[in-house]
């Protein structure tokens, strides 16, 4: 009977002990308020039962957070050890880890890492070996991004998990990363379509960063705006096509010489004039006047015939 009466007792400690658990609100108080309660209702048990539920007045009811150290539940307790087969297989986990970093898998190491628990001998080896290798994805990615390997940076990126001292700098930088990506992106179409001021003015966006330093940009930005101050190419196959006609018109030929049927005959060479030089200066001789006898001034036709008829003496003689 005694048996009886202290299992049940122990039933209706356990029970307020589960009870208060799942209430946070009521955590840190009294259990003996409980027990009153239902000592109400088993007010006609014996003494014997009495004694055995106030055996649960002196214990308190833990926080939540603090139920599985204080119920020393071993499967809950995170103080608790974890069994050698256990710890076997997250040396085996650490061996995996190691194995993939070694193949340049550095986001698959970390994962691996990351499921060994804390209370497991093997977490702290686990922690360090995830610093370093998000760090080197870290590194890596920034690398990649030099290089205007967007995709592969930002997966790196993304590989860092949210447990680690360094996933604060990576989602500062997938932030900042992921708007010049969308610059990027922007830019590289446009020059599908041929719109390379659009291009110029994209690329322009990127400027102080080092994705603007990078080879591809530099190249599409030469690209860019070799092609934006050219000629346009409508108007260069024109200017060709009217060129080429041109050049295959066939040219007005001019002979260097001229042939006629018309003879000509050749200029007569001049002949020498015999001139008699004593009857040349008598006729170029004028006539004296004779001062004492007045002559009336002879008339201007007289002396035009006259003029005229001199000449025409001295043509005579000259032909002659």
């Amino acid at each position: 009977m005694k048996q009886r009466i202290l299992g049940g007792g122990a039933i209706v400690c356990s029970a307020m002990v589960m009870y208060g658990w799942a209430q946070s609100s009521t955590s840190n108080f009294n259990l003996g308020n409980c027990v009153g309660e239902f000592a109400k209702k088993l007010s006609g048990r014996s003494q014997a039962e009495n004694q055995a539920q106030e055996r649960c007045v002196p214990i308190t009811l833990p926080k939540l957070s603090q139920v599985p150290e204080q119920l020393s539940i071993p499967s809950l307790s995170r103080a608790s050890k974890v069994p050698p087969a256990m710890e076997s297989m997250y040396a085996e986990l650490l061996a995996q880890a190691h194995a993939s970093a070694d193949a340049d898998r550095i986001a698959e190491a970390i994962t691996i890492v990351a499921g060994i628990p804390k209370n497991s001998q093997h977490h702290g080896v686990a922690q360090q070996l995830q610093e370093d290798w998000s760090q080197e994805l870290l590194e890596r990615a920034t690398n990649r991004y030099q290089q205007a390997d967007m995709p592969m940076a930002m997966t790196m990126l993304n590989a860092i998990p949210q447990t680690s001292q360094r996933y604060d700098r990576a989602t500062e930088l997938r932030d900042r990363w992921q708007q010049q990506t969308t610059a990027l992106d922007q830019a590289l179409a446009a020059k599908d379509i041929g719109d390379w001021t659009s291009v110029i003015a994209a690329l322009g966006t990127l400027e102080g960063t080092d994705l603007y330093h990078s080879a591809l940009v530099q190249q599409l930005l030469q690209q860019a705006t070799q092609k934006r101050f050219e000629p346009d190419a409508a108007l260069m196959q024109l200017a060709t096509t009217a060129a080429t006609a041109s050049s295959q018109e066939i040219p007005l030929s001019i002979p260097s010489t001229i042939p006629s049927t018309v003879s000509i005959d050749p200029v007569p060479q001049p002949t020498n004039l015999v001139v008699a030089l004593d009857q040349a200066l008598e006729w170029a001789r004028p006539t004296p006047v004779s001062p004492s006898v007045p002559s009336k001034a002879p008339k201007r036709e007289a002396m035009v015939n006259t003029t005229h008829s001199a000449i025409d003496s001295l043509t005579k003689g000259l032909l002659q």
